[in-house]
């Protein structure tokens, strides 16, 4: 049984992950894959920008937003028994706003400020300024975002 990047979107995934040990047969496996939010870094040489991000991902849209790291022990809880967890690291350091709304395999900069908007940590009226430092940042090649996805394997 696998699931990837869909426990960060239910609101309780240790009765999902119990759901999976229920139904998968007796040596069968589970491979979770998920992200950790609460991980989001954002360099643009604004330090009050990596603050608001820091805060708002670390409990995003009210979702269980760092579960990525939580797998291992969602796998034990359920009375499964991990065979092999990795987690990677990945890293934007090369983005063109001009070419692409967004950095490769990403999410856009307008989605992270409604986030922050959510989070109450941007107004709207800052939604615009929040996106042009960003992408000015961008254009200078001063823009690193970094988030961190994990995975675990385990067994019934």
């Amino acid at each position: 049984m696998r699931s990837e990047r869909t426990l960060q979107w239910i609101t309780d995934p240790p009765v999902a992950v119990g759901e999976m040990t229920r139904v998968v047969r007796p040596g069968g496996r589970v491979s979770l894959i998920d992200t950790d939010w609460s991980t989001l870094t954002l360099d643009v040489g604004d330090n009050d920008i990596a603050t608001r991000v820091r805060e708002a991902m670390s409990v995003e849209r009210n979702r269980p937003s760092s579960v990525g790291s939580r797998l291992h022990e969602l796998v034990r809880t359920a009375g499964l028994t991990p065979l092999a967890r990795t987690s990677q690291k990945h890293t934007w350091a090369e983005w063109n706003p001009d070419e692409s709304p967004a950095p490769d395999g990403c999410f856009s900069m307008e989605s992270l400020a409604d986030n922050l908007i959510d989070a109450d940590l941007l107004t709207t009226g800052e939604r615009a300024e929040f996106v042009h430092i960003v992408r000015t940042a961008a254009r200078h090649n001063q823009f690193t975002m970094t988030l961190t996805m994990y995975a675990v394997i385990a067994t019934r």
